[in-house]
Parts: structure tokens; sequence; C-alpha cells
């Protein structure tokens, strides 16, 4: 009977240690899976990090275009101006140049109509 004893308590302390083996293995892969997700969180969160920094000099450089883009499109909007008031002034210097070269025209026949008239109107005074 002690040895059947014996080997019930050989059996049960074989029992036991297979047993807390196998709770020793189940807590270390439960360990390394923590420690796996663990480590995808802190990467997760450092190309989190990374991707927001990388957003914000996009934003940056977004902000920075869309300033340059409204200098740009003021400065056309000025050249535009200038140039239809140059188009301007270029019609108005025609427009007097004509008028300039008619009132000249009209010059020269009023005084070749007036020449003749004190031609004729110093021979009768000298005559005197």
């Amino acid at each position: 009977m002690k040895s059947a004893i014996y080997a019930v308590v050989i059996i049960v302390m074989i029992g036991s240690c297979l047993v807390a083996i196998t709770a020793n293995n189940n807590a270390l892969e439960t360990q390394q899976s923590l420690d796996q997700e663990r480590y995808s969180k802190i990467t997760a969160e450092e190309n989190l990090q990374k991707v927001q920094q990388k957003l914000k000099a996009l934003e940056y450089q977004l902000s920075d275009s869309e300033e340059k883009l409204s200098e740009a499109q003021n400065k056309i909007e000025s050249i535009q101006s200038i140039v239809s008031e140059t188009r301007d002034m270029k019609e108005q210097l025609e427009n007097v140049t004509s008028l300039k070269e008619s009132l000249e025209k009209r010059v020269n026949e009023l005084q070749s109509q007036l020449q003749p008239q004190v031609i004729t109107e110093d021979k009768p005074m000298m005559q005197q």
C-alpha cells in the first residue's frame, strides 16, 4: 500500500510539474504577446507622431503656397489694370494726335485764307 501511495504521490507530483510547466509556458506566451502588442502600440504612436509632423509641415507649405498664390494674383490684377490704363492712354493719345493734326491742318487752311486778304489789304495802304 505504501508503494501505491508513493506511486500516487509520484504521479501527482509529475502531474503538478506538468501543470506548472504548462502554466509557465502559457505565461511566457502571454507575456511575449503582451510585449509584442506594447511594441506595436509604441511603433504605431511613433508613426502617428511622424505623420502628424509631416501633416503640419504640409499644412504650413500649403498656407505659404496659398499666400504666394494670392500675392501673384494681386500682382496679375495690378498688371492687368496697368495694361488696361495703358491702352486707354494710348487711345487718348491717338485721339489727341488726330485732333492736333486736324487742328494744324485747319490752322494752315485759315492762314492760307488770311494771307491773300492781308496782302490785298496791305496794297491799298501802301498806295495811300
